[in-house]
Formats: structure tokens, sequence, C-alpha cells
């Protein structure tokens, strides 16, 4: 009587046992070891915002004539979407996006797909028209992050590659100016891009003829409009946008400031 009235106990407490790991595991667990998750404050607090990943949309096509001729258009929206849950990682993530967008349909892939599908009809073949734009990091700090979108648009003319810079502020989401992330003024700002311009030779030995409108368009500048990104090593370097006199062409131009970096 003894050995059954151990048995039932036995038997009982190995069903309790049961039912209580059931209890801790999810339904679609299949067999997995159950995770322990942190609590909210400890994803919101904790989780380090240096990681990121890219979605891209692709809008490419290829146009081909009654010979076989083709040409093809790429474009594509490829945009960095970092990991976080804190409220500073979403507005940059919101900010990225409708950059994103509104930098593509600033051309319009419309018009790309127009003159793609008219080349190939008059014979034009093997062509690539490009209508994208690329987002990447350039530098992740623990309190920056700089991202550089690249515009590039060519339809069988002269092309546009265009960037524009942007660092923000990984806790607030907020945009930094160049000044408040280097703890310079805007007139040493400026005093070294003028150096960046001469030694990157940007007018080689036209410096002089070039020097005042030169001073024209960095009078223009302020600590809102300057464009400029980070790089990997910290360094600070400023976007001239394209056709920009005196610099003119139709690509940005990035040039780097010597001995400016990132104060984090």
């Amino acid at each position: 009587m003894k050995k059954v009235f151990s048995k039932l106990i036995t038997a009982a407490l190995i069903l309790v046992l049961t039912f209580s790991l059931v209890g801790f595991a999810p339904a679609n667990a299949k067999g997995k070891t159950p995770v322990l998750l942190s609590s909210a404050s400890e994803k919101e607090e904790n989780l380090p915002p240096y990681e990121y990943h890219h979605v891209s949309k692709d809008y490419s096509k290829t146009f081909t004539g009654k010979n076989g001729n083709r040409i093809i258009v790429q474009s594509y929206i490829d945009r960095v979407v970092l990991v976080g849950f804190q409220k500073g990682i979403k507005k940059i993530n919101k900010t990225l996006k409708k950059m994103a967008n509104n930098f593509y349909e600033d051309y319009g892939v419309e018009g790309v797909y127009e003159t793609a599908q008219f080349d190939v009809e008059n014979g034009r073949d093997k062509e690539i028209y490009n209508d994208y734009v690329y987002m990447g990091v350039t530098y992740m700090g623990s309190k920056y992050v700089s991202i550089e979108s690249r515009l590039s648009w060519y339809a069988g003319g002269t092309g546009n590659y265009n960037s524009t810079g942007l660092t923000f502020d990984l806790k607030t989401g907020k945009t930094k100016t160049i000044t408040e992330v280097t703890g310079l003024s805007l007139d040493e700002i400026k005093e070294k891009f003028i150096m960046g311009v001469k030694d990157g030779g940007y007018f080689g030995n036209y410096y002089d003829d070039y020097s005042k409108e030169l001073m024209e368009y960095v009078d223009t500048l302020n600590a809102k409009n300057i464009n400029y990104v980070i790089n990997s090593n910290g360094q600070v370097a400023i976007i001239v946008p394209f056709y920009t006199s005196p610099f003119l062409g139709g690509a940005s131009i990035e040039i780097a400031l010597d001995d400016v970096y990132v104060a984090e």
C-alpha cells in the first residue's frame, strides 16, 4: 500500500511540474528553449542603438526596342533604419523615411521612364539610366549618428549626383548643426572650410581667380544651412551641393575640415 501511495505522489509531482513548464513556454515554441525577456524599462534604456539595417523599394524597369535593343532604368530607394525602442530612434527613422521619399521625388522616375522609352524606340542600346537614392551611415557614436543620402540621376545626357548629410542626436532624434557637434564657432568652421578648399586644390593654380566668388559663397553659410557629414574616424566634412558657384558641376563635393572632429 505504501508503494502504491508513493507512486501516486511521484506521478502527481511530475504532472504538476509538467503543467508548470508548459505554462511558461509560448504556444508556438515547438521545442525551443524559452527566453526570459527584459522589462520594458530595460528595453527603452539599456538597448544600445548602434545597429541598423536597410529597407529598399525597387522601381527598376527594362525597356526593349523592336530590334531587341535594351535600356535598363535602375531606380530604387534604399534607406537606413536604426534599431531601437527609444523615442529618439523612432523620430530619426521617421525623418529618414520622409527625407528619402522627398529626395527621390525631387526628380521623379517617370521622366526617366519616358526618356528611356523614347531612346530605345530610336535605336539606343546597352544603356543604364539611373534614378535612385541610397542612404549610408558614415558615423555612429555614443551620442550622434551621421547619415549621408546620395541621389544618382542619369538619363543619357548630363548626370546629377547630389549628397545630403544629416547628423542626429541619438537621444532626442533632433538634427544637430556643425557648430553643435564640433564645439567650434561659425567663424572657425568657415576658416577651416576655406583652408580645405585651398589645400584640396579645387581650383588648381586659379584659386585667386575664384577667391571672390568663394568668399561670397562662404558669406551665405550659417550654422543651420551648412550641409555636412561625419566620417568613420569622427572627422567632419562639409558638402557643397551640385551646381554651386564657383564649384559648378553636376556632382556635390565633400571638403574635409583639417583637425575638426565630432565632440562626443
